[in-house]
């Protein structure tokens, strides 16, 4: 399946899809971006990596009708890692039914959101860029919730922005949620 990747300064980008489903970018996209970084091998290609973002059981299952995140059930303190590389769009301990949260873009219109997360457990800010199973913070029990873990959540942010099961979203890709 090909798709376009926009990349930080809007250029859009050939891309198919593997097998696994991770995004990969051929020759054909792999060119511009080593001219602009300074001469990487122009026939490379890069797979965009996806990983659970925590280690747990789903205890409470995306449902478009009232709530789009998936409840992953952790002990408070687990570690809990960017579900692929990005940039974080907002990282915040100002509470809410999400509690502590943080929110990281990855490029082709697909954000993800990691809410419950435990006070002053950030590790990252707006504007950071983060990898694949990079630790962001820790599960906690901040929002509305009663008992700790991690409110996952993924939104496709293309021209109808929606939100997407997360369990199924990193299925696609080869990944358990939990896992």
């Amino acid at each position: 399946m090909f798709t376009s990747v926009i990349r930080p300064g809007g250029r859009a980008r050939p891309a198919c899809l593997g097998i696994s489903g991770a995004i990969l970018l051929g020759a054909a996209a792999a060119a511009p971006a080593a001219a602009e970084a300074g001469g990487a091998d122009p026939g490379a290609t890069t797979e965009i990596q996806w990983v659970s973002p925590v280690r747990g059981k789903v205890t409470e299952p995306f449902d478009a009708n009232t709530h789009r995140y998936a409840k992953v059930a952790a002990d408070c303190g687990t570690p809990v890692s960017a579900a692929s590389a990005g940039t974080v769009t907002s990282a915040t301990e100002n509470g809410g039914v999400a509690g502590v949260s943080a929110a990281i873009d990855h490029g082709a219109g697909i954000s993800t959101t990691y809410g419950s997360l435990a006070w002053s457990s950030l590790l990252v800010h707006t504007g950071d860029d983060v990898e694949a199973g990079q630790q962001i913070a820790v599960t906690g029990l901040t929002g509305a919730t009663l008992t700790c873990g991690l409110r996952f959540a993924v939104s496709d942010l293309g021209a109808h922005p929606t939100a997407q099961d997360p369990v199924t979203f990193l299925a696609e890709r080869g990944v358990t949620l939990g896992g």
